[in-house]
């Protein structure tokens, strides 16, 4: 795959540009994650519970949209390793959670997510409001997760899981601000409460001041980092009644930059 430590995420109008190529998974980004997981490791007790690591997916397409889109955590991925085999095949398991991001994802590999409300609205903003042809809507968008070790299986991190991997968290999701400088993020983190906080950290390591009420019905608040427009909403999963897939949508467009 070449060298292990620096990897190109190609987009093709800057190359037919001749414009400078964005080089997104740097050694710096080899680092963070190698601390991600010393420190998870360091802060949990040993267990035999298996999980899953993921990189930010940055496509070739990406620069049609810079559209970024995070959730919260991935809730099943197909990794499944243990705190035990971790320490012992750390290299390989980044590797392998890197190569994985840079595996060109088609439109079909996605459409079975489908299911999931959070891709359905992400497939409806590249498709209506981009018109991204369906055959290659899933090759033009940044997608990541706040966090980036999750429970392989199914399920969210839990409070001992969350705690032991934020701080390195939220340095690597500024990270992949400041390195591919989307245009607009859609950030699936749902309102701030005391039962969810998962966004407080993130928002405010970036120098903003998390606000803990919803701004609107669908949407949380409205953030402006640098160039880049974060619009926090609501989990579409547990949408508050009477809100529909397709308000979430129009609330959302209506607050991108063009």
């Amino acid at each position: 795959m070449g060298d292990s430590n620096i990897i190109l995420a190609v987009y093709n109008d800057m190359v037919n540009q001749g414009k400078k190529v964005m080089i997104f998974y740097k050694k710096e980004l080899d680092n963070l994650y190698s601390e991600l997981i010393d420190n998870f490791i360091a802060k949990m007790e040993l267990n035999t519970k298996k999980y899953s690591l993921i990189y930010p997916s940055v496509p070739k397409d990406y620069n049609r949209t810079k559209l970024m889109v995070c959730g919260r955590a991935t809730n099943g991925w197909f990794q499944d390793w243990t705190l035990r085999s971790i320490k012992k095949n750390k290299e390989s398991i980044l590797s392998e959670a890197k190569e994985s991001a840079q595996k060109p994802w088609s439109a079909k590999d996605f459409d079975g997510f489908n299911r999931k409300p959070f891709f359905r609205i992400t497939k409806r903003i590249l498709q209506d409001h981009y018109k991204i042809e369906s055959d290659d809507y899933a090759k033009c968008w940044l997608w990541t997760n706040l966090m980036k070790i999750a429970p392989s299986k199914k399920g969210n991190p839990n409070n001992t899981e969350f705690n032991a991997q934020v701080e390195i968290c939220k340095k690597i999701f500024k990270y992949e601000l400041d390195t591919s400088k989307p245009k607009n993020v859609i950030l699936f983190a749902g309102n701030i409460s005391e039962n969810n906080n998962w966004a407080y950290d993130f928002i405010e390591y970036l120098g903003e001041k998390p606000k803990t009420k919803s701004s609107g019905k669908n949407i949380v608040a409205i953030y402006d980092y640098n160039e880049t427009r974060i619009i926090h909403v609501v989990r579409p999963e547990i949408k508050p009644a009477g809100v529909t897939e397709e308000n979430i949508y129009n609330d959302i467009v209506k607050n991108m930059i063009p």
